[in-house]
């Protein structure tokens, strides 16, 4: 997952209990096959090994092949619902990866040492018991082991359902991948890139005739024509797109102030209710003690009724406000996590619960106040660009034409073809 730039998700999760499943079954297949040779009479520990992993090589390789070469398409989809696909079956090929390699070289080396460990214990007295002699079991290493593997993996699965980070880096990651600073951002972009716009001319304009235009013989007409407007016309036009860019880079920067408040916001806010659970379960700890020597007096007759109650009341406000208070952190840790557009569970990795006051900024050149200014000078651009449509344009062109027929030169008549050519330029 990590290798792949994805969070751990529900559907990641999933894709673990379908691990654990593929994975322990290979291993009780192994153990299987040991236990299998050891009832056949193979009793040296390191051949039972060396024979059971041969015999069944292929059965394990087939079983991770299969799995990987069928989720391997949800791996790599990209269509509707890949979001969820992807990081199941991430899982499951990487971890059955990992799963057989562990089959294979860690397996045996635990079969080894557990299956040692139970053959060198010796009982201190042995009893005779020709009545309800309790069965012990043929072989305790595969459940060991089992319980093992689970366990550590397990383990790993939970730590990284929850990620300690800090500040600087939730708002690093936030300016990075939240949708509203990440759309500004791309806005930004799309304005610079229209900025050479300005300078388009108007499409080029080619035409062509045929026909008797001098006699019965057809001739035929070629045209070419450009319009070009003011100078003063690109460059009013330029302005008001440079204007524009400058509307969404100081829009951008007012996003991202605003994200980096709220980021900051909800981190202090997780720290500051950790804090305050720290000091309810102090108290919690204090009115459970005390609510217990109360009923220890109330039942010696020291205390009444009234006092072992009220020390019951306040232990249950104690444990309401803890209960209310993980529901707070709760939320908090939901709305952190999609300013930071990740579906992990962040806890912050400072204890530092005092922010730096930062100084007062000049009221001129803070991103909200220039971002209004900027939107004010975007009209009179715009009326300055209409201004310039009253402006007229140049057109320059060229024509080629054949005149067939006679016609007089110089008070001789002379007889053109089609191959003679008569051009214009205007």
């Amino acid at each position: 997952l990590l290798s792949r730039g994805m969070p751990f998700s529900i559907s990641a999760g999933v894709g673990f209990i379908a691990l654990f499943g593929v994975a322990v079954l290979n291993g009780i297949v192994l153990i299987t096959e040991f236990n299998q040779l050891k009832e056949a009479g193979v009793i040296n520990i390191r051949e039972r090994i060396m024979k059971g992993t041969r015999i069944r090589l292929r059965p394990v390789l087939m079983t991770a092949a299969v799995a990987s070469l069928g989720f391997m398409p949800m791996a790599l989809s990209n269509g509707a619902g890949a979001e969820v696909q992807r990081p199941l079956a991430t899982v499951v090929i990487g971890g059955l990866i990992t799963a057989t390699l562990l089959t294979l070289l860690v397996l045996p080396v635990l079969y080894l040492w557990f299956e040692n460990d139970d053959t060198n214990k010796k009982p201190k007295t042995k009893m005779r018991l020709p009545k309800f002699k309790k069965r012990k079991p043929k072989n305790n290493s595969t459940m060991k082991i089992i319980l093992l593997l689970i366990s550590l993996n397990v383990g790993v699965a939970t730590l990284q359902a929850q990620t300690t980070i800090s500040l600087k880096a939730a708002i690093d990651s936030a300016l990075n991948q939240n949708p509203a600073a990440m759309a500004a951002k791309l806005k930004t972009s799309a304005a610079k890139a229209l900025e050479a716009s300005a300078n388009e001319i108007p499409l080029t304009n080619i035409s062509a005739e045929y026909g008797k235009i001098n006699s019965v013989s057809n001739d035929t007409k070629f045209g070419l024509s450009q319009a070009v407007a003011f100078p003063v016309v690109y460059k009013r036009h330029k302005e008001l797109l440079q204007a524009h860019t400058a509307s969404f880079a100081l829009n951008e920067n007012v996003v991202k102030t605003e994200l980096k408040k709220q980021v900051t916001f909800l981190y202090y806010q997780m720290l500051v209710l950790q804090k305050r659970k720290e000091l309810l379960l102090q108290a919690d700890s204090l009115y459970r003690n005390f609510s217990q020597k109360q009923n220890q007096r109330f039942k010696a007759g020291d205390a009444n009724i009234l006092e072992k109650t009220t020390a019951e009341t306040q232990l249950m406000q104690v444990q309401s406000q803890l209960s209310q208070l993980d529901t707070d952190y709760k939320i908090v840790q939901v709305q952190f996590g999609r300013l930071l557009n990740s579906t992990v569970i962040f806890i912050p990795a400072d204890d530092k619960v005092k922010i730096d006051v930062a100084q007062k900024p000049d009221a001129a050149n803070y991103p909200a106040v220039k971002l209004k200014a900027q939107q004010q000078s975007i009209p009179l651009k715009e009326i300055e660009v209409i201004k310039t449509k009253s402006l007229p344009q140049f057109s320059v062109g060229y024509t080629n034409q054949s005149i067939s027929g006679i016609q007089n030169v110089n008070g001789v008549d002379k007889s053109f073809t089609g191959a003679n050519r008569f051009s214009a330029a205007s």
